[in-house]
């Protein structure tokens, strides 16, 4: 199914459980990782020449020995920037490993690099659904939307960086409020 269309199916039907989509956090969400990793590369590299150029002038001067620092600046440049890019790496596989499978009765939420977790959340303990555009996400026309739960471990769910997050807010409501209503779910105000 595609799932750009997820929150444009109608309320589930009456009978069983069916699938309906998966989504995935936008890989924007690591774009200030990689615009702050790319800003510190550029400095450094920009300050390394110069500085390999006066440490070789100094160890020649002093101890008469040459010093090449053409080929250490490529092994120095290279470590550095391995360094500074590492954790946008992981950022970006930590967001290719997430997902979020809806279903009519269920929101499965599975995340994980190595060890892989997935975890679910009844669709009837929802208590309150809003989304939220952030000005970076929405320059990207994303934003996160969040659920507020009766669930005890998921009290909060944040689902973020999703295409048209007000009509993905307003399926799953739709959704929460069909299978309230099929449960015959009531929930009495300061309970868990």
């Amino acid at each position: 199914m595609n799932t750009n269309n997820l929150f444009y199916l109608s309320p589930p039907p009456k009978g069983g459980e069916i699938s309906v989509g998966t989504l995935k956090p936008s890989l924007v969400l690591a774009l200030p990782l990689f615009i702050f990793s790319l800003i510190v590369a550029a400095l450094f590299l920009l300050f390394l020449e110069p500085s390999l150029q006066f440490f070789q002038y100094h160890i020649y001067t002093m101890a008469g020995v040459f010093f090449d620092y053409e080929s250490s600046f490529l092994i120095i440049a290279t470590v550095v920037c391995s360094i500074l890019f590492l954790p946008v790496l992981v950022k970006v596989l930590q967001l290719k490993t997430t997902a979020y499978e809806f279903t009519t009765r269920r929101i499965y939420y599975s995340r994980g690099i190595l060890n892989r977790s997935r975890d679910q959340l009844e669709i009837a303990r929802i208590r309150d659904v809003a989304s939220f555009k952030p000005f970076l996400l929405r320059l990207f026309g994303r934003g996160n939307v969040m659920l507020d739960t009766a669930d005890r471990s998921h009290p909060f769910l944040n689902i973020p960086a999703q295409k048209k997050p007000d009509e993905l807010k307003e399926w799953v409501h739709s959704v929460n409020i069909a299978e309230r209503d099929r449960l015959n779910y009531r929930e009495f105000e300061n309970t868990n």
